[in-house]
């Protein structure tokens, strides 16, 4: 049988326990408050403390700490077990581990599993054993009297409590213990041999103020008990001393000892918690002084899109007068169904959003521009409000210079373009009447030549004069043609076409060109190759004006020569591209022309062998189908032209 004291408020609790534990013949004593339970614990002996999570005056955990010390000295080992009906979860591991609480049960529980865990805390605290092999402190008293037969009673009143003793008959080898040992009350005489008690106290205070001494005097006399409190004794007992009254006393004392130390500590943290909070509101002065002055409106909303917090830039970047005390929401004052729904999706997913842009009209009709940065709140709680969970803060950067900017500088590119391409046109209308002017020329001569004959003119000098004057004709022709196709840079309906068909048709319809020329040309053999997305028609022209260029220019050397065709696909976004290469050994375009190749009017032949509009013709074609076109001199002598085109599909092509 064990006798256990149970700690709780509630009377219906506790009876049910107590007649649950006298049912299993273990006496029960019942506290209603920490008070009660400590008065019982000075007076009686217990092997269990069963206390509420929830007391009058202090928790149970504080009645724990407080009984850990070790002021009780019958109840320094004993196990306690915490209990509570309203905690959800059980207390933590290490705050047990940290107050040395046995175990936490929540109420209400099975009967036989409570005694169960009655019984294994009994055994496990080896009842009867001494406070030092339950691993609990022991407190050491240090009695100090020159009465050997005292000091002898004193060890046998005191024995079996569970106090560490030590003893001194004199003042020099009172205060050599006192210095040495952790010594937590001393039993001082009032008369010794080479002292006086009350001088000897003086010096005990002085060498230890924290250790608590109780004078002995067997005089009777209130004026030394008087005098022994005003040199600091905590108490005073007259001899003959009772075994309960000396028991009492030293356990009210380390007990009164412990509640200064307590004061002491909850003093220093109550000022530490004042520092600390000062330290909190300077910082959170500090927070409203960098957030006010932020220059870009910030918003903090709750789970219900209420707007709750704002900084001053807020109201005047909107235009909008704040009502104190009167909750807005954010769509109440934006009318932003956009911004809306950012929030929530940001209040869903608890993941930060950028990059959304919104434009506002303020009502004195100004626009601006504000790019949004969406953050969730997810329990900082150094915001000023009751519950940051589940809140997102908002903050709006304008952006309205930086659009006026791009606009300003678009509207500046779209005009350096105007202007480059009005070049362009006064370059060619130049070259095109360069170009019509010796055609031209050669016609209004010969027109006025055929007009001044007369009889003598044979009819084979007048089919002669006809036929240059049609050439010169087509040839006026053919520039007018090249300058219109160059200018109507009309994008044609594109459609999937087969390169290696259309390579094919355009090397047909230069074979006599390239024969005549002695070029060579090398086509790779079809392989799985996809469509480009093209009009075939203008990629057929392309192709036969890279060929017919380069067979002119191989012509040239009088030797013939090779045009290596190459096929591939690039990578690219937002398609990849279909290359073809046309490389041929011929002579390299000099660089002077390389980079205007493409411009109209620029020819790399001698005068009246082309007008130049050619490659100017192919590179607006190819634009105009999404692609690009490029010429390069090779390092081993010649040079390349090469065309890439959109892949139309990724369905390879069959041989």
């Amino acid at each position: 049988m064990a006798h256990i004291l149970f700690v709780n408020d509630n009377r219906d609790v506790a009876a049910q326990l107590a007649q649950v534990l006298v049912g299993a013949e273990h006496s029960v004593a019942s506290a209603q408050s920490a008070n009660e339970a400590f008065e019982l614990l000075r007076r009686e002996e217990f092997d269990l403390v069963v206390s509420d999570l929830h007391v009058p005056e202090i928790d149970g955990i504080r009645i724990a700490r407080i009984i850990r010390t070790g002021i009780y000295p019958t109840a320094a080992g004993v196990p306690i077990v915490l209990v509570s009906s309203t905690v959800d979860e059980a207390i933590s591991s290490d705050l047990l581990k940290e107050t040395r609480i046995d175990e936490f049960i929540h109420l209400p529980c099975d009967a036989e599993h409570f005694l169960g865990r009655v019984a294994e805390h009994l055994k496990r605290s080896g009842r009867g054993a001494p406070p030092q092999e339950r691993g609990v402190e022991q407190r050491t008293l240090l009695v100090v009297d020159d009465e050997p037969d005292f000091l002898r009673l004193m060890v046998q009143m005191l024995d079996g409590v569970g106090y560490r003793l030590l003893t001194a008959s004199d003042g020099v080898e009172a205060l050599e213990l006192l210095r040495r040992e952790h010594v937590s009350l001393v039993l001082l005489d009032y008369m010794l041999p080479d002292t006086n008690g009350i001088v000897l106290l003086r010096e005990m205070r002085q060498a230890k103020p924290e250790t608590p001494v109780v004078m002995l005097t067997g005089h009777g006399s209130q004026e030394v008990a008087v005098e022994a409190l005003w040199a600091g004794a905590a108490d005073y007992l007259e001899k003959p001393v009772k075994n309960q009254v000396l028991r009492s006393t030293i356990a009210d004392v380390l007990l009164r000892g412990h509640t200064l130390q307590m004061a002491r500590y909850l003093k220093e943290q109550i000022r530490t918690l004042r520092e600390q909070a000062d330290k909190i509101e300077r910082l959170k002065r500090l927070n409203e002084a960098i957030v006010g002055a932020l220059p870009d409106p910030i918003c903090v909303l709750d789970a219900s899109r209420q707007i709750i917090a704002v900084n001053p830039e807020f109201w005047t970047a909107f235009g909008i007068t704040p009502e104190p005390g009167q909750p807005r929401s954010l769509m109440s004052v934006l009318a932003q169904p956009a911004v809306e729904s950012a929030v929530v999706q940001v209040m869903r997913e608890g993941r930060p959003l950028a990059g959304l842009e919104m434009e506002y009209g303020r009502g004195d009709g100004a626009m601006r521009s504000f790019r949004l940065r969406l953050m969730p709140l997810l329990g900082h709680h150094g915001l000023e409000v009751n519950d940051s969970e589940g809140c997102v803060l908002v903050v709006f950067q304008d952006i309205t210079e930086e659009r006026r900017a791009a606009r300003m500088e678009d509207q500046l590119r779209s005009e350096h373009e105007q202007t480059r391409m009005m070049g362009t046109f006064v370059q060619m209308l130049s070259g095109a009447a360069h170009e019509l002017n010796n055609p031209l020329a050669v016609v209004m001569g010969l027109s006025d030549l055929g007009r001044a004959s007369g009889p003598e003119t044979s009819p084979q000098q007048m089919a002669q004069m006809f036929s240059r004057i049609f050439e010169n004709a087509k040839r006026c022709q053919k520039i007018v043609k090249d300058l219109t196709a160059f200018l109507a840079a009309e994008r044609t309906q594109l459609r999937p076409g087969s390169i290696y068909d259309v390579l094919e048709a355009a090397l047909a319809a230069k074979r006599t060109a390239l024969e005549s020329s002695n070029v060579k040309v090398m086509l790779p053999g079809r392989s799985p190759l996809p469509k480009a997305s093209m009009n075939e028609q203008q990629i057929r022209q392309v192709f036969e004006q890279v060929l017919e260029n380069a067979a002119l220019s191989l012509a040239e050397l009088g030797r013939g020569g090779e045009i290596k065709i190459s096929l591939g696909v690039e990578p690219a976004q937002p398609h990849d591209l279909v290359s073809v290469e046309f490389a041929n050994d011929g002579p390299a375009i000099p660089e002077e022309n390389l980079r205007r190749i493409f411009l109209p009017f620029v020819s790399g032949r001698n005068v009246g062998q082309g007008a130049g509009l050619g490659l100017a013709v192919c590179y607006g074609i190819v634009r105009n189908h999404g692609g690009k076109i490029r010429a390069r001199n090779l390092p081993e002598g010649g040079c390349a032209f090469t065309v890439w085109l959109p892949v139309a599909n990724q369905v390879a092509l069959s041989a």
